[in-house]
C-alpha cells in the first residue's frame, strides 16, 4: 500500500507539474492512465483490435472509455487509424450532435496514443435487439445520416475514382494474401474454383469480368466506413442512437461503403459466422480439374425482403430508383470488404481468413 502511495504521488506530481493547466477532467483522466501503465489496477479491458486496447475507466464516479495504442514501428498504421478514428468522432459530433460518444480528452506523446470518449451505458450492439427494433433503428439512423452527413457531398467524381480504390484497398492486398499460403494463392488466382462443388470464378478472373459501369458510387461524401451491427448502438430506455469506431474510408468517400457494411450484418450475418469456430470442413486442391473447397453454405444467400427498408433508405440518399443498381453496388462494396478484412479475420484462425475470401468469391458471382 505503502508502494502504491508512492508512486501515485509521484506520478500525481508529475502530472501536475506537466499538465497543470489542462482541464480537471482532462487531468484526472491522464491521471487514471499512468495508474493503469503502472500499476495494472482499476481498468476493465474492453474489446480491442490487435494493436489496440480498450479500457473502460472510473475517476470521481465518472465512467470513460480509453481507446489506446502503444507506439512501435509495426503499430505506425494502426496509431494513425486510431488518430483518425477519433478526428472523425469529432468531425461527426459538428456534423450532428449526440449521434457519436463526445470526446473528453485527446493525449499524443513518444509512448503512446490515446483518446478518451464518454461511457454509453445501457447501450446495445443492434444485433441484441429483434427485428422489429432493428429495422426502425436503422431507418432512424439512416434518416439522420442522410439529413446530417451524405449532406456534405461532391456529385462529381473523378473517372478513375472506383479504380483509385482497387488499387489502393484491394489488389495491393491480393498481392500480399497470394504469398501467404496455397490456399489463399489458389482462390485468388485460379480462373475457377470449386466450392462445395459448384464452379465460381476465382477473385481474379472476376474482376476482369465484372462490368465496373454497372457499379456506380454515385458522389463522394462523410461516411462512417464500418458500419456494421457492431458499431451501431442502442438505448431502448432512451430511444438513442450512437455510433462508434468509424474506419477504412477516405476523408471522403461513397455511402455505398456503408451499404456495403450493413449488407455484411443483413444479408450475410457476418457477426454470427465471425464466432464459429468449424467453417471450413475439407480442402483439396491436389487438381485444378477436380479442385473443391467443402465449408459451411448457410451464407451464400439472402431474403430479399430483409433489407427492403434499407434500399428504401438508400433510395433517397442516393435518389435513385433502380432498386437492382443499389443492390449490385452494395454487394460490390461488401465482397471488397471481405478481401479487406482477410488479416482480421485470420488473426482469430485461418479458416476465417480462408471464408473471408471464399464470400467475396460467392458474392462477387453473382454480380457476373
Amino acid at each position: 500500500m505503502l508502494l502504491t502511495s508512492s508512486i501515485i504521488l509521484c506520478i500525481s506530481s508529475l502530472s501536475f507539474l506537466v499538465y497543470k493547466n489542462l482541464e480537471p477532467f482532462i487531468l484526472a483522466a491522464m491521471f487514471a492512465a499512468l495508474l493503469i501503465t503502472n500499476l495494472n489496477a482499476g481498468a476493465g479491458i474492453l474489446k480491442g483490435e490487435s494493436f489496440s486496447k480498450v479500457y473502460l475507466l472510473k475517476y470521481n464516479d465518472i465512467f470513460f472509455v480509453r481507446k489506446q495504442i502503444i507506439k512501435k514501428n509495426e503499430t505506425l498504421d494502426h496509431y494513425l487509424k486510431l488518430k483518425r478514428q477519433c478526428d472523425d468522432l469529432k468531425r461527426f459530433n459538428y456534423y450532428s450532435n449526440n449521434l457519436v460518444p463526445k470526446i473528453l480528452n485527446e493525449n499524443d506523446n513518444l509512448y503512446d496514443y490515446y483518446y478518451d470518449m464518454e461511457y454509453l451505458e445501457n447501450y446495445n450492439e443492434l444485433n441484441f435487439y429483434s427485428q422489429e427494433i432493428k429495422t426502425k433503428i436503422l431507418n432512424k439512423l439512416l434518416i439522420t445520416m442522410n439529413e446530417n452527413i451524405y449532406c456534405y457531398k461532391k456529385n462529381k467524381i473523378n473517372k478513375n475514382f472506383l479504380n483509385d480504390f482497387l488499387n489502393e484497398k484491394i489488389y495491393c492486398k491480393l498481392n500480399i494474401y497470394e504469398k501467404d499460403c496455397n490456399i489463399m494463392n489458389f482462390l485468388i488466382n485460379n480462373e475457377v474454383v470449386n466450392i462445395n462443388n459448384k464452379k465460381y470464378y476465382g477473385i481474379r478472373e472476376i474482376f476482369k469480368k465484372i462490368d465496373f459501369s454497372k457499379i456506380n458510387s454515385y458522389f463522394v461524401s462523410p461516411i462512417h466506413g464500418d458500419l456494421n451491427f457492431e458499431n451501431i448502438l442502442y438505448n431502448l430506455e432512451k430511444d438513442d442512437i450512437k455510433i462508434i469506431d468509424m474506419e477504412g474510408s477516405r476523408y471522403v468517400d461513397t455511402p455505398m461503403h456503408d451499404l456495403g457494411k450493413l449488407f455484411q450484418s443483413l444479408l450475410v450475418k457476418y457477426e454470427e459466422w465471425s464466432s464459429l469456430e468449424n467453417i471450413i470442413y475439407k480442402i483439396n486442391l491436389n487438381n485444378n480439374y477436380t479442385n473443391n473447397i467443402l465449408c459451411i453454405n448457410k451464407y451464400f444467400n439472402y431474403d430479399e425482403s430483409e433489407i427492403l427498408d434499407v434500399i428504401n433508405s438508400f433510395k433517397n440518399i442516393l435518389s435513385e430508383n433502380n432498386e437492382k443498381k443499389i443492390i449490385e453496388s452494395g454487394i460490390f462494396f461488401m465482397a471488397c470488404y471481405f478481401i479487406r478484412f482477410v488479416p482480421f479475420r485470420i488473426k482469430k484462425n485461418k479458416e476465417q481468413g480462408y471464408f473471408s475470401l471464399i464470400m467475396s468469391i460467392i458474392w462477387l458471382n453473382k454480380l457476373l
